[in-house]
Parts: structure tokens; C-alpha cells; sequence
């Protein structure tokens, strides 16, 4: 184990002892604790392709990190995706589409990471996020 001396500000101080104090834990087992369970900008246990396609976020400013929190699939796709799914869910999807929603499935879940890991740098360089309800209608 290694040793790191920080100097915190007299409230953080106060709100990591009131919270060793909460769980029955020595401040410095409970900071570790904190520490170890906060999310990194990147893990290194990420499968190696989902590592590629977060780790240059890292490198981007602020304007190009906001650019990637919001984007989205364009609106035809989105339109395409939702009606393969309602003609999944009706037992409806014939082979092909099965394989579009598949590709439409992938896209849409790799913008999502994208957008998660954008806005956790955001978060960590200072930046407050938007609620969820300003997610969702960012106008």
C-alpha cells in the first residue's frame, strides 16, 4: 500500500469525518473506501475495443467533450430503430430486420457509453451536468 497527504478544505474535511463517523470507520479507511468505489476516466479493465473508442475523449476540451454528450442517433435512424423494436416486441421481426435492430442496438449503445464517459470528464474538470430531465430535452 502506498501513502499520499492531501490537504482537503475544512468542508470536505468535515463531510468525509461525518461520513466515518455514519459507517463505524477510521477517516482514513472510510476516504479509501470513497476513493476506491468513485469512477476513473477510463478502467483498465474495459474490454479493448470499448477502451479504443473512450480513450480519446480524454484527449478532447470542453467544447468537443459537450459535443459528444449530446449526440444522438439522426432522427430517421431513431424512427427506424423504434419500429424494429415494436416489431420485436410483437414477435413481427423478420432476419434481416433482426440483424438491422442488432446494428441500430450496437450504435445506439456505443453513443450511450460515448455520452456517459463524456459527461464524467465534463464532471471531473468541474463542469456541472445538466438534470435529467435537461438530458432529455436539451433545449
Amino acid at each position: 500500500m502506498s501513502q499520499v497527504t492531501i490537504d482537503l478544505p475544512e468542508p470536505v474535511l468535515r463531510r468525509f469525518r461525518q461520513g466515518a463517523t455514519a459507517a463505524h470507520m477510521a477517516l482514513e479507511a472510510f476516504v479509501a473506501d470513497r476513493l476506491a468505489t468513485t469512477p476513473l476516466p477510463l478502467s483498465d479493465d474495459l474490454p479493448p475495443d470499448v477502451r479504443a473508442d473512450l480513450a480519446p475523449l480524454e484527449r478532447l476540451d470542453d467544447a468537443g467533450l459537450w459535443r459528444v454528450a449530446q449526440e444522438q442517433l439522426a432522427d430517421a435512424e431513431q424512427a427506424q430503430y423504434d419500429a424494429l423494436l415494436d416489431d420485436n416486441a410483437r414477435g413481427a421481426l423478420s432476419a434481416p430486420d433482426a440483424e438491422l435492430l442488432r446494428c441500430i442496438g450496437d450504435k445506439a449503445r456505443r453513443l450511450t457509453l460515448r455520452r456517459a464517459h463524456a459527461f464524467m470528464i465534463l464532471q471531473w474538470r468541474g463542469h456541472v451536468l445538466p438534470s435529467e430531465a435537461g438530458l432529455r430535452d436539451p433545449s
